[in-house]
C-alpha cells in the first residue's frame, strides 16, 4: 500500500473494484483470501478516506461472508478480529480522527461472515475493554480504547445481522452509557451517548434527541420491564435517585428518552415510573421539568394524570418557583393531550390560588397558553376573566416582554 496519501486513496480504490470482481469470478486459494484481507485491513487504517474505508469494508464483508464455515477458510475472520483487537490494544494506535475511524467498520465486516460464537466472543472482549478504569487525564488528541471499544459495540449493534447477539448484553451496555454519559472527558460521553441512542434504536426502533410526542414504540412500560428488565430496572433507579433531591444528573434525559417512547402499561395501577418522573417537576433545571412534564402525561394511566392534575392544583399555594412553574407545564400538556384532563373547575381553582406579584414571566405565559387552550373548547366564568384582565394590567405595569402581551391578544381574540 502506497505510503503518499493520494496513492493510498487511489489503492483502495482499485482493491475493491478488482478485488471483488476476483472473488466472484473464481475460486480463490486460501493464501489469496488473506492476502486480500490484509491488503483491506491497510487500507482502512492507513487511509482518511471515508469512501475508501468504506469500499476496503465492503470488500471484507464479500470475503468474510465467503470463508466461513467452509474448512479451508473458517479461521480467517477470527484472525482478522485478532488482529483488529491487537491494533486496539497497541498503544501506538492513534487515529486522530472522528469515531475511531474505520476501526469499528473493520470489525463489522468481518463478523458479517455469521459465526455466533465469534460475534459474542468479540462482544466480551469489547465489554471488558470498554470497562477498563479511565485515566485522570488526558489529551484532545489522545485515543483511548475504551472509546474505541464503545464505538465499535455501536456499529456492531446498528447491524441487522449481527444486533440479535447483543440482546443478552443489553444491560450491560445500558450500564456502560449511563457511567460514560456523566464523564468529564467529551469523547467518552459522545461515544456513550451515540451507543445509548443506538441501543435505544434497537429496543424501541426510534430515538428523537428532541423529545417530542410524534413518535412512539409499541412497546408498553410492562413489557419494557418484561422483555428488557435490566435497562427497566435502571431507568427506575436512575429515576428514583434524582428525582426527589435537588442535585441533578445528566443521565436523567437518558431515562426520559426512553420513557417518552413508551405506552402506559393498565395493570400497573400505581405506576411507579410516571410517579418519579412526576417528582422531576421540581427540578431546578427548565429543561428537565419541561421534559418530565411531557413525558408523566404519556406514560402515567389517564385515571391517574386525573389524581396528578387535582394534586397539582392543591400545590400551587405553597410551592416554589421551580415547582409553580414545572406545575404550570404539567397542566399544559394536559391541556395538548386533548383527553379533557382540566375542566373549568380545576382552571377556577388555578386561577384562585395563583399570586402575579409572586410569578415570573414565564409562569404568567404558561398561565395565558392554558387559558388559551382552554378557551377553544370550553366557557371560562368571571373568575378567569378577572384573573387575565389583572395579568394584563400587571404585564403592562412591570413592561413584561411582547411574547406575553402576545398571548394577552390570543386570549382576548379566542374569547369573543
Amino acid at each position: 500500500v502506497s505510503t503518499q496519501s493520494t496513492g493510498r486513496s487511489a489503492c483502495g480504490f482499485l482493491v475493491d473494484s478488482t478485488m471483488e470482481g476476483y472473488l466472484m469470478e473464481r475460486e480463490t486459494h486460501v493464501a489469496d483470501l488473506h492476502s486480500i484481507g490484509d491488503v483491506c485491513l491497510k487500507c482502512v487504517f492507513r487511509c482518511r478516506h471515508r469512501s475508501v474505508i468504506n469500499a476496503s469494508c465492503e470488500t471484507l464483508k464479500v470475503i468474510s461472508t465467503r470463508t466461513y464455515p467452509h474448512p479451508p477458510t473458517h479461521q480467517l475472520p477470527s484472525r482478522w478480529v485478532q488482529y483488529l483487537l491487537n491494533v486496539l490494544y497497541s498503544p501506538t494506535s492513534s487515529s486522530l480522527s472522528r469515531r475511531s475511524a474505520g476501526l469499528p467498520e473493520a470489525i463489522e465486516a468481518v463478523l458479517q461472515c455469521n459465526s455466533p460464537t465469534l460475534t459474542r466472543d468479540t462482544v466480551v472482549k469489547l465489554l471488558d475493554t470498554a470497562n477498563i478504569p479511565y485515566p485522570v487525564e488526558c489529551a484532545e488528541t489522545e485515543d483511548l480504547v475504551q472509546v474505541h471499544s464503545l464505538h465499535m459495540l455501536r456499529v456492531v449493534l446498528s447491524s441487522a445481522k449481527l444486533r440479535h447477539h447483543l440482546l443478552p448484553f443489553s444491560r450491560q451496555i445500558c450500564v456502560l452509557c449511563y457511567t460514560g454519559f456523566i464523564h468529564s472527558f467529551w469523547v467518552v460521553r459522545n461515544a456513550s451517548f451515540l451507543l445509548f441512542a443506538e441501543l435505544v434504536n434497537y429496543i424501541l426502533g426510534h430515538l428523537n434527541t428532541e423529545f417530542d410526542c410524534g413518535y412512539r414504540s409499541n412497546l408498553s412500560i410492562g413489557e419494557l420491564k418484561q422483555q428488557y428488565r435490566g435497562i427497566y430496572e435502571r431507568v427506575l433507579s436512575n429515576l428514583q435517585e434524582h428525582s426527589s433531591g435537588t442535585k441533578t444528573c445528566p443521565t436523567i434525559f437518558l431515562s426520559l428518552m426512553i420513557s417518552s417512547k413508551l405506552y402506559p402499561d393498565t395493570k400497573d395501577k400505581d405506576s411507579i415510573l410516571g410517579e418519579c418522573i412526576y417528582k422531576l417537576l421540581s427540578s431546578p433545571i427548565y429543561k428537565i421539568r419541561s421534559v418530565a412534564a411531557r413525558t408523566v402525561v404519556l406514560v402515567c394511566p389517564r385515571h391517574r394524570l386525573k389524581e396528578l392534575v387535582q394534586l397539582s392544583v392543591r400545590e400551587l399555594d405553597n410551592a416554589s418557583h421551580n415547582r409553580v412553574n414545572g406545575v404550570l407545564l404539567f397542566l399544559l400538556e394536559c391541556c395538548k393531550s386533548g383527553d379533557n384532563l382540566l375542566d373549568c373547575d380545576v382552571i377556577e381553582s388555578t386561577t384562585g390560588m395563583l399570586n402575579i406579584e409572586k410569578m415570573l414571566d414565564v409562569n404568567i405565559s404558561l398561565v395565558l397558553q392554558i387559558y388559551v387552550t382552554i378557551r377553544k373548547e370550553k366557557v371560562l366564568s368571571n373568575i378567569v376573566i378577572e384573573k387575565v384582565l389583572e395579568i394584563n394590567e400587571h404585564c403592562h405595569s412591570e413592561g413584561y416582554p411582547s411574547n406575553t402581551l402576545d398571548y394577552l391578544g390570543i386570549w382576548f381574540l379566542v374569547s369573543k
